[in-house]
């Protein structure tokens, strides 16, 4: 039974540094994989799966307090992350392990795969006309319910 429940991956994710906002999730085939201790995994676009024999999407996980580690079939896009900056990689038959210091983390999860969810900021004006759509269409759902009546 999962023990981790999402506001403590939440957390946990902000207090090693991650800012960005990703969708955490904990899978309880991780915990037989990885020796019994639950793994933070982080939502992917394309998760990992298993095709013929090789590795299609990715699969990024906290590997550590000071790493995050991602399994992805972009080998090429992984190894120039990795050689341009000096990180850890694993390459291997059409698929390749990367390992990132949390502190650049921000910087590369999106780019190799992982969901962030995005903060839309409105201006003023556009606040305004948004709020007036809205009640424009409220006050015509409205009028329909009173002619029924």
């Amino acid at each position: 039974m999962p023990t981790l429940t999402i506001p403590v991956m939440v957390a946990k994710l902000k207090s090693i540094g991650l800012t960005r906002k990703y969708k955490p999730f904990n899978d309880p085939a991780n915990a037989e994989r990885e020796e019994g201790r639950e793994v933070i995994l982080l939502e992917c676009r394309k998760p990992a799966k298993i095709v013929d024999g090789l590795l299609k999407g990715a699969e990024i996980d906290i590997y550590d307090d000071s790493t995050v580690r991602v399994w992805t079939n972009q080998k090429q896009k992984a190894t120039a992350i990795a050689k341009a900056n000096g990180f850890r990689s694993r390459l291997l038959d059409g698929e390749a392990e990367i390992f990132i210091p949390v502190d650049k983390a921000d910087m590369f999860l999106h780019a190799l795969g992982a969901k962030v969810k995005k903060t839309v900021v409105h201006t003023p004006e556009q606040t305004a006309a948004l709020r007036e759509r809205m009640s424009r269409i409220r006050k015509d759902r409205k009028v329909p319910e009173a002619a029924a009546v």
